[in-house]
C-alpha cells in the first residue's frame, strides 16, 4: 500500500507532508474484499489537483448506512474535456477511507495520490463514489469538542521594527470525548486542513500511541479512554511541505474527526 501521508517532528511542531514517490498500488486497487456489499455514501468537500508529479484527491465520506461499516471508495479520473482517464489500464481506483469502522450515518476523511505517469491521459477532475463496505461490530462513538485554532505568526523581517508579519502555522487545541459506555482502546485523530478558499486541501491520521507524536501532540495522558471521560490535547501545525495551495493562501479553518482503530 502506498504511504502518501507522513508526520514529521521539527522544532516541536507537527510537520505534515505528502510523499511524492511512485510505488505499486495494484494490490491496493484490488484490496476490497470479494464479499463487500454495496453502500450508499455522500461525498462532501471533494477536491482534486496535480502537484509534484502526482494527482491528489481528498474529501469527506458521509455514510448513509444505519450499520457500522468499513468503507471503500472508487475514484474515476476525468480530463479537462470530461473524458474518462484510465489508471494503469483500469477505469477506477479503489481505496479505503481513514476510519477502520464508520458508525451509522457517520463520516471519515480520505486523502490519496497517484503518479501522473500511471494515467492514460492528464487527470483534471474526478468522481468519487462508494465501492463497497464490510459490516463491523459496534464500537465507541468518539467526539471532538471545543476545537480551536490560533495562527502562529512572526515578524516578516526580524529586527526591522516593521508591523508586517508572516504566518508560520497553526496552534490547535481540543478535547477528545468518549461519551458512551464503551472504552476506546486505540483512538485515532483525523486532521483536516481547509484553505481560505474553504476547500479541503489536506487530511491525515494522527496516532496518539505513536511515540514520535506523544510530546508534540500534547495529550493530557495516553492509553485507553474510559467511558464518559474526556482528554484534552493540542498540536502545532507547520506549513512546511503542505500542499502549495495552503502555503500560498494559508489555512482558513481546521476540522478534526476521530475513530477507534481495530
Amino acid at each position: 500500500m502506498t504511504k502518501i501521508l507522513s508526520v514529521l517532528l521539527v522544532c516541536g511542531a507537527l510537520v505534515l507532508t505528502f510523499c511524492k514517490q511512485s510505488t505499486d498500488q495494484k494490490a491496493e486497487n484490488n484490496g476490497i474484499p470479494a464479499n463487500a456489499a454495496p453502500i450508499q455514501v455522500q461525498i462532501s468537500h471533494l477536491n482534486c489537483w496535480s502537484e509534484g508529479g502526482q494527482f491528489f484527491v481528498t474529501g469527506i465520506c458521509n455514510s448513509q448506512s444505519d450499520q457500522w461499516q468499513k468503507i471503500w471508495l472508487r475514484m474515476e479520473a476525468l480530463d479537462s474535456n470530461g473524458k474518462a482517464v484510465k489508471w494503469k489500464g483500469d477505469a477506477e481506483v479503489i481505496f479505503p477511507v481513514f476510519s477502520a469502522a464508520v458508525p451509522p450515518r457517520g463520516r471519515s476523511a480520505f486523502f490519496q495520490g497517484w503518479p501522473l505517469g500511471d494515467f492514460s491521459g492528464t487527470p483534471d477532475t474526478c468522481r468519487v463514489s462508494g465501492a463497497g463496505a464490510i459490516g463491523q461490530q459496534a464500537g465507541p462513538v468518539l467526539l471532538i469538542e471545543g476545537l480551536s485554532g490560533v495562527r502562529m505568526q512572526a515578524p516578516a523581517n526580524p529586527g526591522s521594527g516593521a508591523a508586517a508579519s508572516s504566518e508560520l502555522g497553526w496552534q490547535i487545541s481540543a478535547e477528545l470525548s468518549n461519551p458512551l459506555e464503551r472504552t476506546a482502546e486505540h483512538p485515532r485523530l483525523e486532521l483536516l486542513l481547509f484553505g481560505k478558499d474553504n476547500r479541503l486541501w489536506y487530511a491525515a491520521v494522527l496516532n496518539p500511541e505513536d511515540d514520535r507524536l506523544k510530546e508534540v501532540l500534547k495529550m493530557e495522558e495516553t492509553g485507553p479512554i474510559l467511558p464518559a471521560s474526556k482528554r484534552r490535547f493540542g498540536a502545532s501545525v507547520d506549513y512546511t511541505n503542505l500542499p502549495q495551495a495552503l502555503q500560498t493562501q494559508k489555512i482558513g479553518r481546521v476540522e478534526m474527526l476521530v475513530f477507534e482503530d481495530k
